[in-house]
This record gives structure tokens, sequence and C-alpha cells, in this order.
């Protein structure tokens, strides 16, 4: 995999982030490119012609940090581990959650989630942010966000769950964070990511 930035923090932690995955048996396709542009942008990007259905990461279990056992906090605008459970996360697991926060860090995901956020750009304008919601009624998680954020305002935990809740997968039965795999911004002509028991990988992809 080639990654192209001109970050020095990413190219040191995803360089670690990659090696580490790596030794854990991971598989990186040789025509993938991790892309951060200067504003902090990050996509995944190949060679391979679009009808080309190739594999292009397979990630094992041991890479996949499960997060709701990790208490967070934040720095200024920078996401820090607070706490993890005792047991919850393997060395390893533990190694590529603390790259990822160093590469979310380095790019400014917080401070961009903050500005950038319905969440919170619509604080000042509630009647918008009712009428936003308004049209997906009987959503109850929506719903939910929706009332702590109007009884207990912008509080650093409901920022740190928004942001992770559009990045963590739970379909392995716990939510995790996905290295590399995070970082592909979705292309309609693309496979999705999914069990690599149903690929044909022991693991997953």
């Amino acid at each position: 995999m080639e990654l192209v930035t001109e970050n020095k923090a990413v190219q040191r932690e995803a360089a670690a982030l990659h090696d580490l995955c790596e030794s854990e048996g991971a598989f990186f396709h040789e025509n993938l490119r991790m892309v951060v542009a200067n504003d902090g942008a990050m996509w995944l990007e190949s060679t391979l012609p679009a009808d080309q259905h190739d594999v292009l990461i397979a990630l094992p279990d041991s890479c996949l940090p499960r997060i709701d056992a990790v208490t967070f906090k934040l720095v200024g605008d920078d996401i820090e581990v607070a706490e993890i459970a005792d047991g919850a996360l393997s060395d390893t697991q533990e190694r590529c959650l603390k790259h990822m926060l160093a590469i979310y860090n380095a790019t400014g995901k917080i401070k961009r989630h903050r500005e950038t956020s319905p969440w919170f750009a619509l604080t000042t304008h509630p009647e918008l942010f009712d009428a936003v919601l308004a049209g997906r009624k009987g959503a109850p998680r929506l719903e939910d966000q929706h009332e702590r954020l109007r009884t207990e305002g912008v509080t650093d935990e409901f920022l740190i769950e928004s942001f992770l809740g559009t990045r963590k997968y739970g379909a392995l039965g716990e939510s995790v964070l996905m290295p590399f795999i995070d970082y592909a911004n979705h292309d309609s002509r693309a496979s999705a990511f999914q069990p690599g028991s149903r690929a044909g990988y022991p693991e997953h992809q």
C-alpha cells in the first residue's frame, strides 16, 4: 500500500499502523493507495478498473479494537484514551486504537466534526434542527440524541460519541474501529466491506 501525504505525523502513525496490522496477517493490495490532503481529508483509492472487485484490505480480528469498553476524553481538539476496562483489548488492539486516534488528531478530525456535523452546526438554529429531525420521525437513536443535546448541551461526551458513531462497525456483536477501512470514502461502484468468512477469508475485510 502506498501512502501519499505531506503530513509527517500521519506518515509516522500510518506506517506504524500498517506494519502492525501486516505483522498480524492483514492483507493490503499492492494497488491500494491512502491519500491524506493538506486540509486533513483522507481517502483510499486504487488504480484497478472500477469493475474489478479485488479485495483491497483484509484485517484479522486482532487488529479491530473494541471501543465499547474504552472511555475517551478530549484534550483541546484531540481525542485520547482515558481508560480501558481490564482485559477488554489485546495489546495489538490497544496499539491499533492509539495509532488510529493519533491519525484522527493529526488530521484535525474532531475540530472538523465540531464545525461540520449538523448536531453542532445547527445548535444555534433550533428551528432548522427541529425541521430536519421532523423528516426522520420515528428514528429512536436520533430522537434520543436530540433530547440529550437539548437538555445537556454540547458536551465532550456527546461530541466523542457522535464522532465515533459515524466510524464504528457494529455487525460483529461489538462496536469496533477498522484500521484503514475507516478512511475509505465510499464509491457506489465499489464493493462493500464484509465479514471475511463470506468472501473466503478467515477474518474480516
